[in-house]
């Protein structure tokens, strides 16, 4: 008899001593640093990270600090179930400068005290065309409507300058209102035709966006190519 009760009291005992173990909220960002390699002046770039829930409890996002005004990441909700994921998308608009740019993010949330931070970098160019390896023409593409004509495609290049066959690849989100095409191969020392097309249902209201090709020359070379459709005269909803 005592043997049983010395035993359930050494139970009571170690249960008493166990640590409580509460759900707690986890936060990991796959590849928190986005590379925009070489960008032309006054242009409007965007990318987003990958915010995944991987605690046991809800993952709150209780603020985003950007630095300024220039960097937009608006969030559709700011609580996150374990197990999900929530898509933050970034806008960030470049002024009149030439020289490397760098904006890091602070995202807040209940997981830890300390902030969260994404990375993004690249280097302004005066001269995009001044490029070693490749660059497109033209720097930035415009699509428009003006009045009743609709400019809603656009034919444009891709210079290769260096003296192998290059490969292009999309690193960055495919831009939400276009679609892109883009050739297999770029010519050594030629010009590569390139397209892109607003998808339907997006031709209503301005919009600014961007992507960005990595190359497959021995150094990685990455560049972005911002988009632009603009609505002129008639006004715009």
């Amino acid at each position: 008899m005592r043997t049983l009760k010395n035993i359930l009291a050494t139970g009571l005992f170690l249960l008493v001593l166990s640590p409580i173990v509460r759900p707690e909220p986890g936060l990991t960002i796959n590849n928190d640093h986005f590379d925009f390699g070489l960008i032309p002046r006054n242009t409007t770039l965007m990318t987003g990270f990958w915010l995944n829930s991987t605690g046991d409890d809800t993952l709150k996002i209780t603020k985003i600090k950007t630095g300024c005004s220039c960097v937009l990441a608006p969030l559709d909700r700011h609580e996150i179930a374990p197990g999900d994921s929530l898509y933050l998308q970034l806008t960030w608009e470049l002024k009149n400068r030439v020289s490397k740019v760098g904006k890091y993010p602070y995202i807040y949330t209940n997981a830890q005290e300390d902030p969260f931070r994404v990375y993004m970098d690249g280097i302004v160019m005066r001269h995009p065309d001044s490029a070693l390896v490749a660059f497109s023409r033209p720097y930035i593409l415009e699509l428009a409507r003006v009045g009743e004509k609709l400019i809603d495609s656009l034919e444009f290049e891709i210079i290769n300058k260096f003296e192998h066959d290059l490969m292009a690849e999309v690193t960055s989100p495919a831009p939400l209102n276009c679609d892109l095409i883009l050739p297999e191969i770029l010519p050594a020392f030629g010009n590569a035709k390139c397209y892109i097309k607003i998808k339907p249902g997006f031709t209503e209201e301005e919009f600014k966006t961007s992507f960005t090709l990595r190359l497959s020359d021995p150094e990685s070379t990455t560049f972005t190519v911002p988009v632009r459709y603009r609505i002129i005269g008639g006004g715009n909803k």
